[in-house]
């Protein structure tokens, strides 16, 4: 029997339906260093979250980036100067901890991971994590085209690693974190206007066939122990 894959989605659809009418906390609140860029775009997905959320706080290391968020009008602003644990008596409690596009920055995940779950104090409280996809048919696609060459790999100047469904979920289950839905998603409007066309055709008809070759991966969780007392 072939086993089924979990859907593709439209990211940014995804986590503003699950920030609806919740209190939120948003790791990695600004897209440094392209936070102007997306609010000139209308991306942001802090100023989306806004839109729906009862409560947002926003977290970030980029200090620039937050005090332009501010001037927007955000509130509940936390620059990580010190690291999150550092800043967490700053932080009320939420019901949603959305950290989109956040862990492939992070050096230690385990450790971030494990400050993520202290928060998550609410009853019903839910992390997701969206990174992007190890597997990715996009990425392959410019690092094998002819003439480009091993340097010029299509990767964030602040990406230390990538994840596939299987380790990022293994990451979560090791820290203490309960994996209760996972999807695919592909590359967004944000981002489709700066990619080759030709490129673009070859990811759409692979991504048709093979969703597992999107562009990124969504993983929604709750504490295992909030998990084993519902049991």
């Amino acid at each position: 029997m072939r086993r089924e894959l979990p859907p593709l989605i439209d990211r940014v659809d995804r986590l503003v339906g699950l920030a609806r009418g919740r209190r939120v906390l948003h790791v990695g609140c600004t897209n440094s260093p392209y936070t102007a860029a997306s609010v000139d775009a209308g991306t942001l997905l802090h100023d989306h979250l806004r839109d729906v959320a009862d409560l947002l706080v926003g977290v970030d290391t980029d200090a620039d980036g937050l005090e332009l968020l501010a001037e927007r009008g955000h509130e509940h602003l936390v620059h990580l100067d010190a690291g999150l644990d550092g800043r967490m008596a700053e932080i009320p409690p939420v019901d949603l901890i959305i950290a989109g596009e956040v862990i492939e920055h992070v050096d230690d995940a385990g450790a971030f991971l494990r400050s993520l779950r202290a928060l998550m104090v609410r009853d019903g409280a839910e992390l997701v994590l969206t990174t992007v996809n190890a597997y990715c048919a996009l990425r392959a696609i410019q690092y094998a085209w002819p003439r480009r060459g091993p340097l010029s790999e299509p990767v964030h100047p602040d990406h230390v690693a990538y994840y596939s469904l299987r380790t990022l979920e293994l990451l979560c289950t090791r820290q203490g974190l309960e994996v209760i839905d996972r999807a695919f998603y592909d590359i967004g409007p944000e981002h489709r206007g700066g990619l080759a066309r030709r490129h673009l055709v070859v990811n759409d008809v692979i991504v048709r066939w093979f969703p597992q070759l999107s562009d990124g991966i969504v993983i929604r969780c709750r504490s295992a122990a909030a998990a084993n007392v519902e049991h």
